[in-house]
């Protein structure tokens, strides 16, 4: 019996699947002129029948460059803490020091470093269909996306990032576990961060 082509072959993979063609170097380009294997970057490629099925970006985005996992707005997006579609997924990453992005047929996807000292921490398996991939958890993904920007001092700025620049749900805010973040923010070395523990203890 044939085996079943994998969702996101590399290019290794699929000189062994093809293995018993004549040239399975030509057996790969045939498949990507039919449009049945698209690809993704140098090495990896994604099957038609799996885009079809409607395969999540975030199980994409950890396919292209790792280790990785999705975060920032796109898991505050994931999670219904912020109202916009977040299309591009932003995924964190360790010790690659420089931000990347890959231009896809289906969508850009970026990457960039968080400390080490917190990249292990709060990382969660979502399903999908029948799929799964690795993301933040909502704190961490918030923790994340704050990482980055200019530094905030105030109770009364963060407030205003958060509910007003940054649209989050208070509701949804408030659903979170405030003991899990005031943990992650010591370990950003971040003022922003810090300031977000400071409002939450407030």
């Amino acid at each position: 019996m044939t085996r079943e082509l994998v969702d996101l072959p590399s290019y290794a993979y699929l000189l062994d699947y093809f293995r018993d063609y004549a040239n399975p170097k030509e057996k790969i380009s045939r498949e990507c002129r039919k449009g049945t294997l698209i690809r993704l970057k140098q090495g990896i490629y994604v099957t038609r029948s799996a885009l079809d099925e409607g395969i999540p970006r975030g199980l994409i985005a950890n396919r292209i460059y790792g280790p990785s996992y999705v975060s920032f707005a796109f898991a505050l997006r994931l999670y219904g803490l912020i109202p916009e579609d977040v299309p591009n997924p932003t995924s964190a990453t360790l010790a690659k020091h420089r931000q990347k992005r890959f231009n896809t047929g289906f969508g850009t996807y970026y990457y960039r470093d968080i400390p080490e000292a917190v990249y292990s921490e709060d990382i969660v398996y979502v399903r999908a269909g029948r799929w799964r991939y690795l993301a933040a958890t909502a704190e961490k993904a918030l923790c994340d996306e704050l990482s980055c920007l200019p530094a905030i001092r105030s109770k009364k700025a963060m407030r205003a990032l958060l509910f007003e620049n940054l649209r989050i749900d208070e509701h949804g805010f408030e659903k979170l576990e405030a003991r899990r973040i005031a943990a992650l923010v010591t370990l950003y070395k971040s003022t922003t961060l810090d300031t977000l523990g400071s409002f939450l203890e407030g």
